[in-house]
């Protein structure tokens, strides 16, 4: 007998069948699933969920059992923010009936219900996962101690390299001297390549040098408009203002000063990149601001822009410039300058094209 499949319905008892196989398949999972309706108030669970917090009963209010960690969030204002937006919303939270350490935290998403055929219901499901969160400190000085003694260790391998590479490319800059005189035009090409690869080498010790270095914080305090000023005509100086239009735009009230030389390096790293992605000249943008008890600091350029994934150029070592021209620690160094200071540093297309570095500082991190 043929059957058609679209027409076809199963009986009470395939029903029955088909509704026991999604129990199982709810019940098999390792993460805790609760469905609510609007209210907050609990239609289903699965075994992870019961589990997890016992005595869960349906019909109850999900706020009787799982609060939100964030005091300023309720059941009720997420559940509205799914329902209206259809966009699932991540929140922690932890049980209040939970007394025993370490506190357990449910990593949860909330996520919009929706009938087979794509069309949204009035309900919510919460999918978790627990985390037991452990409040002693000693893992994590543990973890704290190590990475100090691998910035040392960095530290002075780097010195112990720096001198021996020193001594090297000295040697073959007197070897290229002699060779120059040699008819055999493959012996210079030989060192000019070796001295290529030993100046990288060079300069990827000094940048890890001053990566790795804590010292040199506290210097005169100085104007935020003046670092930028100086560390601007620092990098230009020389350079061909026929083919480079550079724009200077400073806010004066209110700029506080800052305490330290690490500013007027990120200033000259940021700067120096915007001049070297426009080798055919183009329009640079030197900007300070107060935006939200930040000191803003922007530069932009018009050069060739940022890779695809612009944020992993502040990784170590990842740089767009051609090889031997960078060594890939100028961003990740001006990073971690300017998180020290509680700041941030990001990177955006400027468009039509280019690129836009913003450095924000917070006021109360510089001096008044």
């Amino acid at each position: 007998m043929n059957t058609d499949i679209h027409t076809f319905k199963p009986t009470a008892v395939e029903a029955i069948n088909d509704h026991r196989m999604v129990d199982m398949a709810l019940d098999s999972l390792d993460v805790g699933i609760i469905v609510l309706d609007r209210n907050a108030n609990i239609m289903l669970t699965n075994a992870r969920a019961r589990k997890d917090i016992p005595h869960i009963c349906h019909a109850h209010n999900l706020g009787d059992y799982l609060c939100p960690l964030d005091p300023a969030t309720t059941w009720k204002s997420i559940l509205q923010a799914v329902l209206e937006s259809s966009i699932a919303q991540p929140v922690d939270c932890t049980s209040p009936h939970n007394d025993q350490p370490p506190p357990t935290i449910f990593k949860a998403k909330c996520k919009l219900l929706r009938h087979p055929n794509g069309e949204a219901t009035e309900s919510v499901i919460v999918i978790w996962e627990r985390q037991t969160r452990d409040d002693n400190p000693t893992d994590q000085q543990d973890l704290m101690r190590r990475l100090a003694s691998l910035g040392k260790l960095t530290s002075h391998v780097a010195h112990e390299l720096n001198n021996p590479l020193d001594g090297i490319l000295r040697y073959t800059n007197l070897a290229l001297r002699l060779a120059d005189a040699n008819t055999d035009k493959r012996l210079s090409m030989y060192l000019q390549e070796s001295r290529t690869g030993i100046k990288r080498m060079v300069h990827i010790i000094s940048d890890l040098l001053e990566y790795s270095r804590s010292a040199g914080k506290d210097f005169d305090e100085s104007d935020i408009n003046e670092i930028v000023e100086q560390a601007l005509k620092s990098v230009t100086e020389g350079v061909d203002t026929t083919r480079l239009n550079i724009s200077l735009d400073l806010h004066h009230e209110n700029m506080p000063y800052v305490r330290g030389s690490r500013l007027y390096q990120v200033c000259c790293n940021l700067i120096k990149n915007a001049v070297d992605a426009m080798p055919d000249g183009g329009q640079l943008t030197v900007t300070t601001g107060i935006t939200e008890d930040h000191v803003v600091i922007c530069i932009a350029d018009t050069g060739m822009g940022l890779p695809q994934d612009g944020q992993d150029i502040f990784q170590p070592f990842v740089t767009t410039k051609a090889p031997g021209k960078g060594t890939g620690l100028g961003l990740s160094i001006c990073k971690d300058f300017i998180e020290d200071m509680n700041g941030s540093i990001t990177a955006e297309s400027n468009h039509p094209q280019g690129a836009i570095f913003t450095t924000k500082i917070p006021v109360m991190n510089c001096e008044t």
